[in-house]
């Protein structure tokens, strides 16, 4: 395909300066000719007219003495001058008295003619006194083709003409006849054709002469220098601010080529400075520790840092341009309902599961977020991910070992309604077999007992089902109770009092019970622990307090359950590390460092905190705050 011819500015430029000088020399050259032919032409008429005079002067003694032979012989010698064609005389009726050419002689001129309409425009027989040159002039070619000129020349009386004997007229006649001369043009025509040739010559050298200065001005003033800019502008466009464009004219070309370099070297700076943010932004990216994937508006990966390579163990040629579904485990991404109709106000937190490289299940934390620009348009999403697995490792290993210090004493709880539900039975079983009457008392309290056993198998199975329940809305006091089924036995074995003061009408928190009930174990196991290394034995001064109220902290309103016990507290320099997984103070064997760890990690995923407060020798307490949910904050008390 043919490229469409485009004009550049100089040859446009050259073609119209061309074009203006041409038109303006043709004009000048056009009105200079007619000028000379004018002048030159009015020089003619000039001279003519001073023939007319020098006849009528040399002629004037013979007409008075009227010797016609001498007024004759006169007007032919001065004919034979070059440049005069021939000369005649009319009479006042309009015939020709005398003519260099004789055939003419005694004939009659038409005095309706162009000739004679000059003096008798008015009809009259005798002509005008005073006529200007310009209308005694005709200018004509004759009968043979020649180009002429013919001046008329009235012939005026005098007083001498009126008082002469010989031939006196009425002094009432002005004019007793005319003069006419004819002049040759030929030379005159030739002058003036060889004046124009040389001029059109001159003009047409001087109109070259002008266009080359012209397109010389064109192409050193604006042609290269505007090509010089236009190579600055593709350089910039290709990236290359380095280049400067070399003009050193003082005039707007040359401003506006100090200002491009000026904007060259500000694009370069702005250049430099975003590339610099941009390898920041990469580098802070790259750096983080948590995945990061951004995808397309079509849910096409885009984009990827390294820390997603090093957890999924693919490169980042082998993720860029998949879809993001390409990093879930199978039906993971389903569930998260990521499709067309959504993508637009995806967004959101919760735990799924990627796959790797090589078909490992991963367990993350994953946070979404849609990407618009200044216009609210959307433009994709970014997703964070952080690998949970081992803190839901070191979770489930907590919860082990809480489940397995709850076994220990739940053990012991359970083996004394046992026995004593077979000791009731032995006892109804010898009264049947003694045709006795069956005591109803002993019934009811193997019911009692039974129930007893079914609740705290019921409690212990409900904190062992890990990850099966979700988040819902929870009961403070019973989530409570529950715990207290599960640990009642070690607490009043340990001889420690206990005092709770958890209303039935808080409101209801939004939470995973199993999750909230493995916090309170934590907490009260490490209660536990504090107030038998203080008191070994029985003390009053032994005691657990457990309470929760409604608050309202930084206009919002939040639930704070606390546990306040007399242990032996937490020294002031280590109380900010508690939290850090595996520390502990325990000796080696009877704790993980993992119980408030995992317990600080439930309560920030239900948005709350874990407040320790503790005076080393004297008490420690802890308190989990639970944010209100927000259709909750305005509504009812829990019903129990």
């Amino acid at each position: 395909v043919m490229k469409p011819f485009k004009l550049g500015l100089g040859p446009k430029l050259v073609i119209y300066l061309s074009i203006s000088l041409i038109v303006i020399f043709s004009l000048i050259g056009i009105l200079n000719l007619r000028m000379y032919r004018r002048h030159m032409m009015m020089g003619v008429y000039q001279n003519a007219d001073q023939v007319s005079d020098i006849i009528k002067r040399s002629t004037n003694y013979s007409m008075m003495t009227n010797e016609r032979e001498g007024i004759y012989r006169i007007i032919a010698d001065i004919a034979r001058e070059p440049g005069i064609q021939k000369i005649r005389i009319y009479n006042k009726e309009g015939q020709i008295t005398f003519s260099t050419n004789q055939a003419e002689v005694d004939t009659m001129v038409n005095m309706h003619a162009d000739a004679c309409n000059i003096c008798h425009s008015d009809g009259s027989k005798l002509p005008a006194g005073d006529i200007s040159i310009m209308k005694r002039t005709r200018d004509y070619f004759n009968q043979e083709g020649n180009h002429v000129l013919g001046l008329i020349s009235p012939i005026k009386s005098n007083t001498s003409c009126t008082t002469s004997d010989c031939h006196a007229h009425s002094p009432e006649q002005k004019v007793l006849g005319v003069l006419d001369v004819i002049m040759q043009l030929d030379k005159v025509d030739a002058s003036q054709h060889e004046y124009e040739n040389h001029f059109r010559g001159y003009l047409l050298l001087t109109i070259l002469v002008v266009c080359c200065i012209s397109i010389s001005f064109v192409f050193f003033m604006v042609h290269r220098p505007v090509n010089k800019i236009v190579e600055g502008t593709k350089n910039i466009a290709e990236g290359k601010f380095g280049f400067m464009i070399d003009i050193n004219s003082k005039d707007e070309i040359g401003s506006l080529a100090k200002s491009f370099n000026r904007m060259t070297l500000d694009l370069k700076k702005f250049r430099n400075d975003l590339l610099s943010a941009k390898a920041y932004t990469d580098n802070i990216i790259h750096s983080m520790l948590n995945s990061l994937i951004v995808v397309d508006r079509d849910a096409y990966i885009k984009n990827i840092n390294k820390a997603t390579c090093d957890l999924l163990g693919y490169s980042e040629e082998e993720l860029l341009s998949k879809p993001m579904s390409f990093v879930f485990a199978k039906g993971y991404f389903d569930e998260l309902g990521f499709n067309d109709s959504s993508l637009h106000d995806f967004g959101g937190t919760g735990e799924t599961i990627y796959q790797s490289k090589d078909g490992k299940k991963i367990r993350v934390l994953f946070s979404a977020s849609c990407i618009r620009n200044d216009h609210g348009d959307f433009q994709g999403v970014v997703f964070m991910a952080q690998d949970i697995t081992v803190q839901t490792e070191a979770m489930r290993a907590g919860h082990m070992s809480s489940l397995g210090e709850l076994a220990a004493g739940v053990a012991h709880e359970i083996n004394n309604p046992i026995n004593s539900i077979i000791n009731f039975a032995q006892i109804l079983i010898d009264e049947i077999e003694e045709d006795g009457p069956v005591t109803e008392d002993l019934l009811h309290r193997i019911m009692r007992e039974g129930d007893r056993v079914s609740n705290i198998v019921r409690s212990l199975l409900s904190f062992a089902r890990e990850g099966e329940r979700g988040k819902s809305l929870v009961v403070i006091n019973q989530a409570i109770q529950e715990t207290f089924t599960l640990t009642d036995t070690q607490i009043l074995k340990d001889g420690i009092i206990l005092e709770v003061n958890v209303s039935e009408t808080l409101p209801l928190i939004f939470a995973n019970s199993q999750q909230l009930m493995q916090v309170f174990i934590n907490i009260i196991n490490n209660s536990r622990y504090a107030l038998n290394q203080k008191y070994p034995g029985s003390n009053p001064e032994k005691k657990l307090s457990i309470y929760a109220e409604l608050k309202q902290v930084e206009n919002e309103e939040v639930i704070d359950i606390s546990f306040h016990d007399t242990g032996i507290g937490i020294p002031a320099q280590i109380i900010d590390k508690v939290i850090n997984p595996f520390f502990t103070t325990k000796p080696a064997g009877e704790g993980t460092g993992l119980g408030l760890a995992i317990s600080h990690g439930i309560i920030t995923d239900h948005d709350g905190r874990l407040i320790i407060e503790s005076v080393e020798g004297e008490y420690t307490k802890v308190t989990t705050r639970f944010p209100l949910p927000e259709s909750d904050k305005n509504s009812e008390t829990a019903e129990v």
